[in-house]
């Protein structure tokens, strides 16, 4: 069918648009086809008869989903095969390994594009999204619009769910990546179980032409067995087809920074990565690794790796005598690693300061509880976007992983007093965790996103020392 325009929300339709019906978590689009007959609608996709005036032209198939992806990808004239593709997944490390593979390509003239977690960025402009993988229809459009501007490369973050949602249908990824693995959004509106989030992410390997994998990571084998990719590897480990060497972690002028010796086929290269820790050499090695397939050379790896960062990933700062660091850490393996990480650094008492979002796994909670406790000198529990959800019941749930922990917990409900408690309790050389927002600018809480933004607190610290 003709149409002048692809749309999900019944609120953005009107006379030409393609109407699909998706059927969601809280809501059914379904149920909204009439408005976007109302709005002048006449064309829609849907999975069963919908009630509308006879004029209606109306698809029925098995999966709107998969329906509107491939629609989408038709409508915008296939982009993704105008550019060299990559697409990113794993629990953690997608958005750092996609910000290290963009600085690398445009280190190396090929001009490369972002779509993710902090939004879609390209040519110096950047576009927040509701999710890390945007809809079909949004992810289409924003590629065509980076062929359009000469972009010639694009990293992808491709969440589990956008697979479970058939959002990427269509697009066929020139590389495919694998970070890590570790259990997480396990819930009714997420995944039903490890094994379906775990199968989820494996289906990337089958719309992909070459796969990197994590060697190191314990489900290496799982995901190169189910992939339907050539297979390459990278880690530390011997064997691995891109290889690091010699990690070394060091502070220098207020700053982290990770260093290794990068070996692959045909050549070698120092990296040295302002990521701190170990997760700041898996993010350059896999980003390092991906490039150098893709022709960059070693002079292009060492500056774009040097440069590479991500906004609320390890982002540190001082504040009077103690540092600061924003990070996204919110379930338990992110926070015990966020705590290995800042433990090479020589740094004296760790204050940490978190919460848990509410209407989410209720898992994350006592893992989060029980990290902090066994790592912190000082727990400071706070709000992290509850929703719905009432502060008490997301605490109780958080303090049930903290049992017979010895770490000193204060309650300080409003993020804002929260961190600025914490950095007046913080002394000479200890560091300030704020944990689970990151790049977030807002607090999620009864239906709204309130305005929130950590810098800006940090901020209002540091001028009241000036001013005292």
């Amino acid at each position: 069918m003709n149409c002048s325009d692809i749309c999900l929300d019944s609120r953005k339709a009107r006379e030409g648009s393609l109407f699909f019906c998706i059927r969601g978590v809280r809501d059914d689009g379904h149920v909204h086809a009439r408005e976007a007959y109302d709005a002048g609608c006449r064309d829609f996709c849907a999975e069963h008869d919908i009630a509308l005036p006879g004029d209606a032209r109306v698809t029925l198939c098995p999966d709107t989903r998969a329906a509107l992806a491939e629609k989408a990808a038709e409508f915008f004239g296939y982009p993704a095969r105008s550019l060299i593709t990559v697409g990113i997944t794993g629990t953690k490390g997608k958005t750092g390994t996609a910000a290290c593979i963009s600085a690398i390509l445009n280190q190396a003239g090929v001009k490369c594009g972002v779509i993710g977690t902090l939004g879609i960025e390209f040519c110096g402009k950047r576009y927040n999204t509701a999710n890390t993988t945007p809809d079909a229809v949004t992810l289409n459009k924003a590629l065509a619009e980076m062929v359009k501007s000469g972009v010639k490369a694009v990293a992808v973050e491709v969440s589990s769910q956008s697979l479970k949602e058939e959002r990427v249908n269509g697009i066929e990824f020139d590389v495919g990546v694998f970070t890590n693995f570790s259990p997480d959004h396990i819930s009714a509106c997420e995944h039903s179980g490890v094994a379906e989030y775990k199968s989820c992410k494996a289906k990337l390997f089958s719309r992909c032409r070459t796969g990197f994998f994590n060697a190191d990571d314990p489900e290496y084998g799982y995901f190169v067995k189910n992939a339907r990719c050539v297979p390459l590897s990278y880690g530390t480990k011997e064997g691995c087809v891109y290889r690091a060497v010699g990690a070394d972690f060091y502070r220098k002028d207020e700053r982290l920074y990770s260093g290794f010796d990068f070996v692959f086929p045909g050549g070698n290269a120092h990296i040295v990565t302002p990521v701190p820790g170990y997760p700041g050499v898996y993010n350059a090695l896999c980003a390092c690794s991906v490039c150098s397939f893709l022709g960059a050379d070693s002079a292009a790896l060492a500056r774009g790796a040097s440069e590479a960062r991500a906004e609320g990933r390890f982002e540190l700062c001082k504040a009077g005598k103690a540092y600061v660091m924003i990070d996204y850490a919110h379930n338990g393996i992110s926070v015990q690693s966020l705590f290995q990480t800042v433990s090479r650094y020589g740094f004296a008492r760790k204050i940490a300061v978190f919460g848990c979002g509410g209407e989410r796994t209720r898992g994350r909670r006592t893992a989060m509880g029980k990290a902090v406790a066994e790592n912190a000198d000082l727990c400071v529990l706070t709000e992290d976007n509850p929703r719905g959800e009432s502060l008490g019941s997301i605490n109780a749930d958080i303090m049930s992983g903290m049992k017979n922990s010895c770490c000193e917990t204060v309650c300080v409900n409003d993020r804002r007093e929260a961190i600025l408690y914490a950095l007046g309790e913080a002394r000479e050389n200890d560091i300030v965790l704020l944990m689970g927002k990151g790049h977030e600018r807002y607090m999620e809480k009864n239906g709204r996103k309130l305005p929130f933004c950590e810098i800006d607190i940090i901020n209002e610290f540091k001028e009241s020392l000036r001013d005292s």
